[in-house]
């Protein structure tokens, strides 16, 4: 199926980051060469392990690839492959870094990383790592939840370092048919869209964009900022219209 330009035209992206705790978390705007995908990249760098070195280094492999060199026919197996062979170039550009930076290309230094895009007619989302995706659709009754965590007894066990990738990523790709528009979210740890409080927050914020009373970055401007500052916070949100808002 070729990519819906159309739509395309109408996405909106929007992103906010609060990197006021360690200052390891680190978000990207992508779209392909061909104008045929859009999306966000955000990733959080694991503590105590050169965090800020790897996640803005895989921020950096991803912009730049997509930038200079993706395109898109709108085959997802195709795009797979694409967000492999990314993710696996990047612990190499992570060693060159970590040479640059501390002059040892084999210190720690470890990020997940999660990845959300459309091309008019899927939404795809791609990941490695904890934090959450989440899909709303229609009127913001109901979500689904694309991501399940890499950690086990509360130890991060997907990654991407400059050692290599600790396991193997995630894509999932789902066809955009809601009539309203569709809502991709991406979120760090730092944002624990689990909490009560903070998900009812976000919740009222994004019901005032489709309400048409704020704008997409508006909403996670306050949004983030209403945050316990716990941890570094990042939130990705990728808006796809829907049919009726293309008439």
């Amino acid at each position: 199926m070729d990519p819906n330009t159309t739509v395309l035209e109408k996405v909106e992206l929007a992103w906010a980051i609060r990197n006021d705790v360690h200052g390891e978390d680190a978000i990207g705007v992508l779209q392909s060469f061909d104008g045929n995908l859009k999306g966000i990249i955000i990733c959080d760098g694991v503590s105590k392990a050169n965090g800020r070195i790897a996640s803005s280094t895989t921020v950096h492999v991803f912009q730049n690839a997509f930038m200079y060199a993706i395109s898109h026919d709108g085959d997802p197996s195709q795009l797979e492959e694409t967000l492999d062979e990314l993710i696996y170039s990047a612990p190499q550009n992570i060693q060159k870094e970590l040479e640059i930076e501390l002059n040892d290309p084999k210190a720690p230094a470890a990020t997940t990383a999660l990845v959300g895009l459309t091309d008019g007619n899927y939404l795809y989302a791609y990941y490695i790592g904890d934090g959450a995706i989440l899909h709303y659709s229609g009127d913001l009754l109901s979500y689904a939840t694309y991501l399940v965590n890499y950690n086990r007894g509360g130890k991060l066990e997907g990654y991407v370092s400059g050692q290599g990738v600790s396991a193997l990523p995630t894509f999932l790709s789902v066809r955009q048919v809601f009539s309203d528009g569709s809502y991709l979210v991406l979120a760090t740890d730092g944002v624990d869209l689990l909490n009560p409080t903070n998900y009812t927050t976000f919740w009222n914020y994004l019901n005032k964009h489709v309400q048409k009373s704020m704008s997409l970055q508006e909403v996670l401007d306050n949004f983030i900022q209403e945050i316990p500052k716990i941890d570094d916070a990042s939130i990705g949100v990728i808006y796809v219209p829907g049919a009726s808002f293309l008439q």
